[in-house]
């Protein structure tokens, strides 16, 4: 399963209190799509990329700027607005307000989602991110995932000592925490600097020993890369994913790059003989800055493509969507194994690889 989520403007409260709500909104919006997602028979659930993973401290705790009163209105619509068919954020991480005890619901679990911040530099941004040990929202998708029994990629804004990294940590149908990808590649241009607030990534490539499959996993820019999926089905990989935040440039409005990342992607799948599930954000972000605000209009598309790059299921550029395709994995290996794209691979002529500048070292 894949879903693509719109980030609907809250009316009626100043900007930070509506970017707060706003995220507060997708939580339950992504609880209520994990949940219908598995009641279709979903086994491997992926949710477009989250990078947006903390809370503002001058709306939960209070500052000179944020009166206890401007708080308490601000949950009071939260409480009122947000809850959902009975769905509730638990257990967050806000609990230096006793009145947030009335929030709770032990039957439903914390996720994170909220806007792509990336689009512009702002120090005050690095307080969202967390320590993998213990960072809540794993904590609370390992309940989520062993309650439905479904293996969930959680994205979070990692903290680790002086570094920072845009990762994953893949949580099994067990509620195993599996370990972690840190994004290996890192963009930096108009509306999506995330060189300014990530580290490259050291952990290379992985590959995941699910209940279900063996799941590759990369972070949006690393999509670009046809290194990265062959190295990821190299290792065993027998689906790939891809949670993804990409939209419009700011700097060039009549730039698309919609189909051609869909192509791309559609090649990895098709190269390797392997599924690959793309999960793309829909709708309009904007961030303010100290030059103005700044708008991304994320376009959705999520798709699903079979093991020829075909696409088997995809989402629109308007509308929310969950998508949900079934793969006989051992047929998809016997088809690899048949085509020899594998077998016929000469690493020994590859070395070029190795190199920025296309040099080749053994000349």
């Amino acid at each position: 399963m894949i879903s693509q989520l719109i980030s609907p403007p809250l009316k009626g409260l100043p900007t930070p209190a509506s970017f707060f709500l706003t995220f507060s909104f997708l939580l339950c919006m992504i609880s209520k799509l994990v949940r219908a997602a598995h009641k279709k028979g979903s086994n491997i659930i992926l949710i477009q990329v989250m990078t947006y993973c903390g809370y503002d401290r001058k709306w939960v705790e209070g500052d000179d700027s944020r009166t206890a009163d401007e708080i308490t209105k601000a949950w009071s619509f939260w409480k009122k607005k947000v809850t959902m068919n009975r769905i509730m954020i638990v257990k967050s991480i806000w609990t230096g307000l006793c009145w947030c005890s009335e929030l709770y619901d032990s039957h439903f679990q914390e996720l994170f989602e909220g806007y792509y911040f990336c689009q512009a530099q702002s120090e005050d941004f690095f307080q969202r991110a967390k320590p993998y040990k213990g960072h809540p929202t794993i904590l609370s998708m390992q309940k989520l995932a062993k309650e439905l029994g479904v293996v969930i990629p959680v994205s979070f804004f990692e903290e680790a000592n002086n570094a920072h990294y845009n990762s994953i940590a893949m949580i099994d149908a067990d509620g195993a925490d599996l370990g972690l990808y840190r994004k290996s590649h890192i963009p930096d241009g108009p509306g999506y600097q995330e060189k300014f607030y990530f580290n490259p990534g050291d952990t290379g490539f992985r590959v995941f020993q699910t209940k279900f499959a063996k799941i590759g996993i990369a972070i949006c820019w690393d999509q670009w890369f046809p290194e990265a999926a062959r190295a990821m089905v190299l290792q065993g990989a027998e689906i790939l994913l891809y949670p993804t935040a990409i939209g419009s440039e700011p700097q060039d409005q009549g730039l698309d790059s919609r189909d051609h990342w869909k192509r791309v992607m559609q090649g990895h799948a098709g190269a390797n003989l392997v599924p690959l599930v793309a999960s793309n954000r829909i709708g309009k972000e904007i961030i303010q800055t100290e030059h103005g605000n700044s708008e991304i209009t994320f376009y959705g598309n999520s798709f699903i493509a079979g093991p020829t790059g075909e696409i088997v299921a995809a989402a629109d550029d308007k509308e929310e969507a969950v998508l949900v395709a079934k793969f006989d994995l051992e047929k998809i290996k016997s088809k690899r194994h048949g085509w020899g794209v594998f077998r016929d691979r000469r690493p020994d002529l590859y070395k070029v690889l190795l190199t920025l500048d296309g040099s080749n070292p053994s000349l």
